[in-house]
């Protein structure tokens, strides 16, 4: 049996040549290799050499047997490109030590493993499963490792790895839906509109989930300028309600982001129909004639005024009435009404019938409503004074006045410029 030693560095010899009449003691060199000992007997020879060259010992004697050299075997260090988009194909390449190795090449990334070939020589070209995305779902891309297993027939020399960054494809992103719904309890006729300053909108997120092993980590709805954040809690995202406060076409946009940071958005924009407020903008009463002409000693009620009341897109429906109340009396009556929506300019209109006692003051107003006011029209109030008379005594016999009725407690009233010749005396103070 022969003994094996394995030498990992140059040493130095002596040897005598290949006959006893070579000069003893030359020196000469082995390097790494594998040392072979039969019993007190030594000799080397180099590699793919048969012959052996006998070796002196110390007192000048010849000993039998040989030194075998062999290669230093290493394992192949694999080489890739940087990077690679998961579902494409890369090259790997094999620089081997010697022509008659081959290897096997395994691939790992977080807990997944697996066998790309074996029996592979110089280069192989593997298309990156995209099944390994599940294992990157935290960034949209990780670190796979590829692993060389080396062989010379059957005997394992070694194995050594690389890396290369593994990118999720870009198609790869959260998919959800979502339905835009009218919070607010408009009138049945506005019924698949959006009105200015009236609809709520709800945004409802029915759906949501991420792709190959993501997870959702945030729903934004973007309504014009403004975003929303739906609150998460497990798989439920609770919807958002907005106020339209504007009108016009107001972008209404839902982005949906995973653990990867991909997004994926639906993009709708909403047709906002103008609304304000019923608006009066001129009001005016006097006492008239029959036929629209002013007089203070008149029974008819003329009224002169301006409003404007939205159209919504023609869905809108409202009017106006002018109402007169005997001042110290809490009851109204409705003297003349319309359904007019908007009189641009200002029009004058006359009760049918005479409706002012000459002896009585009137509050008079104005209210235009529309289809969301409902109880509360928007008001605009007048007085008229009773009709003219050369002097008048109020009943409580507290105030008097020239002209028209006395309405007024301890005054006296004049419906006209007062002109004098002389200076007025007052008792009390004068206010304009």
């Amino acid at each position: 049996m022969s003994r094996q030693i394995t030498l990992y560095s140059t040493i130095n010899i002596y040897w005598d040549g290949d006959d006893a009449t070579a000069r003893r003691n030359s020196q000469g060199s082995v390097g790494p290799g594998t040392f072979y000992r039969y019993g007190q007997t030594y000799a080397y020879g180099y590699l793919g050499n048969p012959n052996v060259f006998p070796i002196s010992n110390t007192d000048g004697g010849y000993l039998r047997g040989w030194i075998n050299i062999v290669e230093d075997l290493q394992a192949t260090t694999p080489s890739t490109a940087s990077s690679v988009t998961m579902g494409n194909s890369i090259t790997i390449d094999l620089p081997r030590q010697r022509s008659d190795f081959t290897h096997t090449l395994k691939y790992k990334i977080g807990d997944k493993s697996g066998t790309i070939a074996t029996g592979v020589g110089i280069s192989r070209t593997w298309t990156v499963p995209t099944s390994i995305a599940d294992q990157v779902t935290q960034s949209d891309r990780g670190s796979l490792q590829i692993i060389a297993e080396t062989y010379q027939g059957n005997r394992h020399i070694g194995s050594k790895s690389t890396y290369t960054t593994a990118i999720v494809p870009s198609t790869y992103r959260p998919t959800g839906t979502r339905s835009l719904t009218e919070a607010a309890s408009l009138p049945s006729a506005f019924a698949g509109y959006w009105v200015q300053n009236k609809s709520k909108l709800r945004v409802s997120i029915p759906s949501a989930a991420g792709h190959t092993g993501s997870t959702i980590r945030s729903v934004v709805t973007k309504v014009g300028d403004t975003d929303h954040t739906h609150a998460i809690s497990g798989s439920t995202i609770s919807p958002v309600t907005v106020d339209l406060t504007r009108s016009g076409s107001i972008a209404c946009v839902t982005t949906f982001t995973d653990s990867r940071g991909r997004t994926f958005s639906i993009n709708q924009s909403l047709v906002v129909e103008a609304y304000h407020a019923p608006r009066i903008h001129a009001f005016g009463v006097a006492r008239a004639l029959s036929n629209g002409t002013e007089s203070q000693t008149g029974t008819f009620l003329l009224a002169t005024f301006r409003h404007t009341i939205a159209s919504v897109a023609g869905k809108n429906t409202g009017g106006w009435k002018v109402e007169t109340q005997p001042i110290g009396s809490g009851t109204w009556t409705t003297r003349m009404s319309g359904t007019e929506l908007t009189f641009p300019a200002n029009v004058n209109r006359t009760s049918a019938t005479g409706v002012l006692d000459t002896s009585t003051a009137y509050n008079v107003r104005l209210i235009v409503h529309d289809a969301f006011t409902g109880n509360h029209p928007q008001v605009t109030q007048k007085t008229i004074d009773a009709g003219g008379a050369l002097i008048s005594f109020k009943g409580n016999d507290r105030g008097a006045a020239f002209g028209h009725s006395a309405t007024v407690d301890d005054a006296l009233t004049v419906p006209w410029p007062v002109q004098t010749p002389d200076v007025i005396t007052a008792g009390g103070s004068v206010e304009d």
